[in-house]
């Protein structure tokens, strides 16, 4: 739903097991039927054809459904991303102190400012592309969540507040 909201995009068509349809019935996804269902391999399964409304609306519904309302959506942008030269090889990603490292480098309050102007920005200005400008900003955000600080947090020492080793040990992974 949040891609299909990133791209424009109204209805999904899909050809489906009926016992999905029913599923996605059930959480009140506007789904509208596509012919009969039909029984095959002698009745191993019954398929069916849907078309589904999708949008904003359809969204925080399944927001409200599911408990989920952190954005799921994580896209990486293939021509802004170096391959690896080897199909084997990992792609160096920088440690979480080595981003402390740069927050720390910034400042707090510089940070914090750069996050209020780009917000503003993104909040009135004409931007080609309103829901990427805001999904970087959210990006950014959990960047910093991740490694333990948050703009214009910071601890005794004047660097970002950084998670006790309790507190990041109790932390829960994402699935």
């Amino acid at each position: 739903l949040e891609f299909c909201q990133s791209r424009g995009v109204l209805r999904l068509t899909m050809l489906a097991e009926l016992r999905l349809a029913e599923r996605i019935a059930a959480y009140h996804w506007p789904i509208r039927y596509l012919g009969a269902p039909h029984v095959y391999e002698g009745g191993k399964g019954t398929a069916v054809a849907a078309e589904i409304r999708v949008g904003p609306d359809i969204l925080a519904l399944t927001h409200q459904k599911t408990g989920v309302i952190e954005p799921v959506l994580f896209e990486v942008d293939p021509a802004r991303s170096p391959m690896p030269v080897e199909a084997s090889a990992k792609p160096a990603v920088p440690s979480a102190d080595v981003i402390a490292d740069a927050i720390a480098g910034i400042g707090a309050k510089p940070l914090q400012q750069l996050m209020g102007a780009l917000s503003l920005a993104i909040a009135v200005a004409e931007v080609d592309n309103p829901a990427r400008a805001v999904e970087l900003l959210a990006a950014f955000n959990r960047i910093l969540e991740t490694c333990g600080r948050r703009p214009g947090s910071t601890g005794e020492t004047g660097r970002p507040n950084q998670p006790s080793p309790s507190a990041a040990e109790n932390r829960a992974t994402p699935a």
